[in-house]
């Protein structure tokens, strides 16, 4: 779990008085929190995230590449799986006609 009270990205502890006014976000993966100005957020995307009625999630860097790596690990387990169904094909074809 990601320490709350430092930002992720820059390491400042928000209750730095100099850091305490800028706008934080939560990620929705580790729990951390980021400086939206270090999360690189355009005021349309802050705009966006702040809508109580949205489904959109921020993510962290880390966070984001680990959602990116499931991506591939799942897409990998679908290949093998499909491998797989190949064989046992093949060899219930082989033992039915030999």
């Amino acid at each position: 779990m990601a320490n709350t009270s430092k930002c992720l990205h820059c390491l400042l502890d928000f209750s730095d008085s100099n850091v305490s006014e800028e706008i934080a976000y939560k990620c929705y993966g580790c729990h951390g929190f980021v400086h939206m100005t270090c999360a690189g957020l355009s005021p349309e995307e802050v705009e966006c995230l702040a809508l109580k009625s949205t489904f959109l999630k921020y993510f962290c860097n880390t966070c984001n590449a680990n959602l990116e790596l499931i991506k591939k690990l799942r897409g990998e387990i679908d290949t093998l799986k499909r491998q797989i169904g190949e064989q046992d094909n093949c060899s219930i074809f082989d033992e039915v006609h030999p």
